[in-house]
This record gives structure tokens, sequence and C-alpha cells, in this order.
């Protein structure tokens, strides 16, 4: 009941929408780009935090473009944990 789950992918295949010798190399569900690309095809990811005993907001879709980069200090706060002294700034 106080475990955090969370689901969450890597963003967009390298290559795209392509085949090579029949095999699948990467799909992006018909969206445009590929990894590194600023389609959604590039960037779309899924992203789901679950916490049943926790006092998370309602669940939201966010339309623009965000990024991941570091969801430890936040996991920190919400377990109430303190970061060491040395950890980088967060801004």
């Amino acid at each position: 009941d106080n475990t955090i789950l969370i689901f969450m992918t890597d963003n967009g295949t390298a290559a795209g929408v392509a085949y090579k010798n029949g095999k699948v190399l990467g799909n992006t569900a018909g969206m445009k780009g590929h990894k590194g690309s600023h389609y959604e095809g590039g960037h779309r990811v899924p992203f789901f935090i679950h916490w049943k005993n926790g006092k998370l907001s309602k669940a939201k879709d966010i339309q623009r473009l965000t990024a991941q980069i570091d969801i430890m200090p936040t996991l920190a706060e919400l377990c109430q944990i303190n970061l060491p002294k040395n950890h980088m700034p967060l801004d």
C-alpha cells in the first residue's frame, strides 16, 4: 500500500518506422519522427506513477513537450528522504 510504482519507457526508436530483411527495426505507432527528433515519434512516451497511500493529484495527460530527466529528487522528497549534502543542486 505504501509502494510507489512507476512505468515509463525510453524515448522513440532509433530508426523510426523501418524494416530490414523483413524484420521490424522500429515502430512509432504511426507517429512521424524517431529518437532525437522533435516529432512525436521521437519523444512521446508513457509515464505513469501510482501510489495507493500517497497524496498525488488526479491523473492527467500532459500534451506539452516535457522531460523526466531526473525523477530521483522528486521521489526522495515524496519519501521524505534527505539527499546527501554533496548532491548536485536542484533547480
